[in-house]
């Protein structure tokens, strides 16, 4: 479980007092003094964060056993929420079991239990960041994210995925990002800001990296590998404190191809565990000759669009048919 699930908890019972530190703990202040705990004469291998956590876990416990007149609808709410949101993740031993979480979007596991098949077009988008930095920057960033498809009769689709970070803390947010995307997938471009980025292969083997004199190659480092039969384009992005950056991501897809003049578009979209939701743009475009036949989003003269926040794993459906 994550510290979302906390609040989540903290918002059901109310406020916490926690002994250890003669502080009271609320919903309200609980990101504020996980944060100054984290990072207050922070040093690595400190456990200052893991400490005050245990001891605010301890008396959340207290809490509960001594309250006579607990709404457990509403901390069962909380802990229904947390699943959903992937706030709360299981990792079993036994292979069965751990399969059926993961199923459930229980579990961090990329599953994709979709059938590849004629007139069917399985689009997959997922983002997975990891805070490099000795800091909490993570808790201060919010993103956008805008994933752009076009759909060319005939030719490859042409695709992109545009992430807009916002950190709004007193730390750099140093984040390895990873976009996985369509077995298939070949990118094209890296923008940041705008500006295209020079790519170079990552070098990720520690035997060359390590070695004295290594010199870095020139540009923007990426890692573009296959896993779980997805594509993966993995590099460095720094988002300094105060500051705005955008991150587009271009990429081309196999063709689309159409079904006695039917299509089935469909996007998994998955969360990645322990972030808060955030706003998602689907901006769909399909050629001329076809027609919406039913859609989850907006309907427009070209294309359609699909706007929701990001809380949870999700599928999108659109059908199209040639005139």
């Amino acid at each position: 479980m994550d510290v979302s699930f906390v609040k989540e908890v903290l918002e059901s019972i109310g406020t916490v007092e926690v002994s250890d530190y003669k502080q009271k703990v609320s919903a309200n202040n609980f990101y504020t003094l996980t944060q100054k705990h984290a990072e207050e004469n922070f040093f690595p291998g400190s456990t200052q964060k893991k400490d005050f956590l245990s001891s605010l876990y301890k008396s959340i416990q207290l809490s509960l056993s001594g309250k006579k007149n607990k709404s457990y609808f509403s901390l069962s709410q909380a802990v229904s929420k947390a699943l959903t949101g992937k706030h709360i993740l299981f990792a079993l031993n036994d292979s069965r079991a751990q399969e059926a979480f993961s199923i459930g979007g229980w579990s961090s596991a990329l599953i994709d239990n979709r059938v590849n098949e004629s007139g069917v077009y399985n689009d997959y988008v997922a983002i997975n960041e990891a805070n490099l930095g000795v800091n909490k920057a993570n808790f201060s960033v919010k993103r956008r994210v805008y994933h752009d498809v076009l759909i060319d009769d005939g030719d490859a689709v042409a695709a992109s995925l545009e992430i807009i970070y916002d950190n709004d803390g007193k730390s750099d947010y140093k984040n390895y990002l990873r976009a996985i995307v369509p077995f298939g997938a070949v990118l094209k471009d890296i923008k940041l800001d705008g500006k295209r980025q020079e790519i170079s292969p990552a070098v990720t083997n520690p035997g060359i990296y390590e070695k004295s004199g290594f010199i870095p190659p020139q540009g923007l480092e990426v890692e573009d590998y296959e896993q779980y039969d997805k594509r993966v384009f993995g590099f460095l992005v720094n988002v300094p404190k105060g500051k705005k950056r955008i991150v587009t991501i271009t990429y081309t897809l196999p063709k689309a191809q159409f079904k006695n003049g039917k299509l089935d578009y469909s996007m998994s979209y998955f969360k990645q565990p322990g972030t808060e939701e955030y706003p998602f743009t689907l901006n769909l475009k399909f050629p001329s000759g076809v027609a919406i036949v039913s859609t989850q989003g907006r309907r427009e003269e070209d294309r359609v669009v699909y706007s929701d926040r990001i809380s949870s794993d999700f599928t999108f459906l659109s059908s199209f048919a040639r005139r």
